[in-house]
Protein backbone atom coordinates (compact mmCIF):
# COMPACT_ATOMS: atom_id res chain seq x y z
CA UNK A 1 0.00 0.00 0.00
CA UNK A 2 2.76 2.16 1.12
CA UNK A 3 4.00 1.96 -2.54
CA UNK A 4 1.01 2.81 -4.38
CA UNK A 5 1.00 6.10 -2.09
CA UNK A 6 4.70 6.77 -3.17
CA UNK A 7 3.52 6.26 -6.75
CA UNK A 8 0.50 8.38 -6.82
CA UNK A 9 2.18 11.43 -4.94
CA UNK A 10 5.18 11.14 -7.31
CA UNK A 11 3.04 11.45 -10.34
CA UNK A 12 1.27 14.22 -8.80
CA UNK A 13 4.38 15.65 -8.16
CA UNK A 14 5.50 15.29 -12.03
CA UNK A 15 1.86 16.76 -12.89
CA UNK A 16 2.36 19.72 -10.35
CA UNK A 17 6.09 20.41 -11.66
CA UNK A 18 4.38 20.47 -15.64
CA UNK A 19 1.71 22.68 -14.19
CA UNK A 20 4.00 25.16 -12.42
CA UNK A 21 6.65 25.55 -15.49
CA UNK A 22 3.56 26.07 -17.87
CA UNK A 23 2.14 28.87 -15.79
CA UNK A 24 5.91 30.12 -15.16
CA UNK A 25 6.03 30.60 -19.16
CA UNK A 26 2.50 31.93 -19.03
CA UNK A 27 3.92 34.65 -16.50
CA UNK A 28 6.53 35.52 -18.49
CA UNK A 29 4.33 36.20 -21.82
CA UNK A 30 2.05 38.25 -20.12
CA UNK A 31 4.86 40.21 -18.99
CA UNK A 32 6.54 40.47 -22.18
CA UNK A 33 3.62 41.94 -23.29
CA UNK A 34 2.90 44.21 -20.43
CA UNK A 35 5.66 46.42 -21.76
CA UNK A 36 4.46 47.35 -24.81
CA UNK A 37 0.37 48.09 -23.53
CA UNK A 38 -0.94 51.04 -24.22
CA UNK A 39 -4.66 50.89 -23.30
CA UNK A 40 -4.73 51.50 -19.94
CA UNK A 41 -7.98 48.93 -19.36
CA UNK A 42 -6.12 46.18 -21.52
CA UNK A 43 -3.17 46.62 -19.30
CA UNK A 44 -5.60 46.28 -16.08
CA UNK A 45 -7.19 43.12 -17.04
CA UNK A 46 -3.92 41.50 -18.59
CA UNK A 47 -2.17 43.01 -14.58
CA UNK A 48 -5.06 40.76 -13.10
CA UNK A 49 -3.96 37.76 -15.14
CA UNK A 50 -0.28 38.45 -13.95
CA UNK A 51 -1.54 38.74 -10.37
CA UNK A 52 -4.00 35.33 -10.65
CA UNK A 53 -1.00 33.30 -12.33
CA UNK A 54 1.30 34.22 -9.57
CA UNK A 55 -1.08 33.10 -6.97
CA UNK A 56 -2.35 30.19 -8.74
CA UNK A 57 1.84 29.19 -8.83
CA UNK A 58 2.43 30.01 -4.89
CA UNK A 59 -0.88 27.82 -4.45
CA UNK A 60 1.08 24.85 -6.79
CA UNK A 61 3.53 24.80 -4.72
CA UNK A 62 2.19 24.82 -1.30
CA UNK A 63 0.45 21.86 -2.82
CA UNK A 64 3.42 20.33 -4.01
CA UNK A 65 5.21 20.79 -0.28
CA UNK A 66 2.05 19.03 1.35
CA UNK A 67 2.37 15.67 -1.14
CA UNK A 68 6.00 15.93 0.25
CA UNK A 69 5.25 15.67 4.29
Amino acid sequence: MKKKVEKFCRINDEKLEKDIQDLEEYVRILEEHLKSVKDPLKYKKMKKLDREARLMIHDLKQMKLLNRE
